[in-house]
């Protein structure tokens, strides 16, 4: 018997070549299986946002790409979350309109949006109605902690304590002992801030000698009208919490009417100069010297990375509109949705009901108790209410 005959030998190299082909595919089909579930189930979250707007069109990049990121690092998930964006086009009513559509048409489970404190509330209400939490871009406004009217609201954002604490720190610094309010009236986290503001305020002795109120749909006419009354004032420093809608136009007629010079002072708080890197020159050089409070985001790696891309993205979308910076409420968002995210598949894998009604008190409580550390920001979700609500 010839053991060198070639053709023996080579099917022996055959025969060995294939078994080796046959354990790395099973090898490859095993990690297929373990990265990516063979059964997905798609969950459909609505965003509503004014696209038309430099801030609307950033903070859905930033949701878009969270996406992207949590299912790239969590491939054996099996839910996905599928994104329908909306534009509300800065009207509440075209976010309302909108958030019908997503409800009883593609059936969406969560809706994230609400960029003003209006739609803030339209929004709540349909959520209430329909079960679907509402993750809100607004100023977060608890009403009193018997009113359960809104707990399916989520807001996403910091709450105003550490604002008013900061507000109280420059007063000491500075010895100002009286001070007069300026906010949007229409707004809950316009007026919200007053009771915040002044349980700070007693611990360095700081009087709130008056208060203004301008709404955010005033004239120019009625603005004017409103800060000459202020400049027949005493005081003369100013703590400006007001829309960033609001605020250019406040500032430019300030500055016609000579408020923006020397014996006069104005504290601008986050609400509206997080928005400052989106506001006109004219309206930034008409603020020259006031005094603004910006959310403090640490710096990090992450951060770093995410605004990268973010800015190439950006430009190949709309080349004549550059990124410099992420806003807050952008990081905020794209950690929100990792929550949601990890919230989803947890409401999945312990195999809650699949009745839709249920299914919102659920994912509103998953959400509720993750409460961990986001990719970009430590991130606590904030409900309106007493969290035992959710747990029905």
């Amino acid at each position: 018997m010839d053991f060198f005959d070639p053709g023996k030998k080579h099917a022996v190299l055959s025969l060995f070549t294939f078994c080796v082909l046959i354990n790395c595919l099973s090898a490859e089909i095993e990690k297929m299986r373990y990265d990516s579930p063979l059964v997905v189930e798609e969950i459909h979250v609505g965003v509503i946002l004014d696209m038309k707007s430099r801030e609307g069109r950033i903070v859905l990049s930033c949701i878009s790409t969270a996406v992207a990121d949590f299912y790239q690092l969590h491939k054996n998930y099996s839910t996905r979350v599928v994104l329908h964006s909306r534009d509300s086009k800065g009207e509440p009513l075209h976010a309302l309109s909108a958030a019908l559509n997503l409800l009883n048409v593609i059936k969406v489970e969560a809706i994230i949006g609400a960029q003003t404190s209006m739609e803030a509330h339209l929004l709540a209400d349909l959520g209430e109605a329909a079960k679907v939490p509402v993750m809100s871009l607004s100023e977060p406004s608890p009403p009193p902690l018997n009113d359960n009217k809104y707990r399916f609201r989520i807001g996403i954002i910091p709450d105003q304590t550490s604002l008013a604490m900061a507000i109280s720190a420059i007063f000491d610094i500075f010895k100002w002992k009286d001070v007069t309010l300026v906010y949007d009236e229409n707004t809950d986290y316009g007026k919200n801030i007053i009771p915040a503001v002044v349980n700070s305020f007693q611990e360095t002795n700081v009087r709130i000698a008056h208060t203004s109120s301008i709404a955010a749909s005033s004239t120019n006419e009625q603005i004017i009208e409103e800060l000459r009354k202020l400049m027949e004032l005493k005081t003369k420093v100013f703590l400006v919490h007001i829309s960033h809608l609001l605020a250019p136009r406040l500032f430019l007629n300030a500055k016609k009417l000579g408020m923006m010079s020397e014996g006069y002072v104005w504290i601008l708080t986050s609400s509206s100069m997080n928005f400052l890197h989106s506001m006109d020159s004219n309206v930034i050089k008409s603020m020259e010297g006031v005094l603004g409070l910006k959310s403090h985001i640490p710096a990090s790696t992450g951060l770093q990375n995410l605004t990268s891309r973010l800015r190439r993205k950006f430009y190949m979308e709309y080349s004549n509109k550059e990124v410099t910076e992420l806003s807050p409420y952008g990081i905020w968002a794209y950690d929100a949705t990792w929550v949601l995210a990890e919230a989803v598949e947890r409401t999945r894998s312990k195999n809650y009901t699949k009745s839709f009604s249920k299914h919102g008190v659920v994912l509103l409580r998953e959400i509720l108790q993750t409460g961990f550390k986001g990719e970009l920001v430590e991130f606590e979700a904030k409900v309106f209410v007493s969290n035992t609500e959710a747990n029905e």
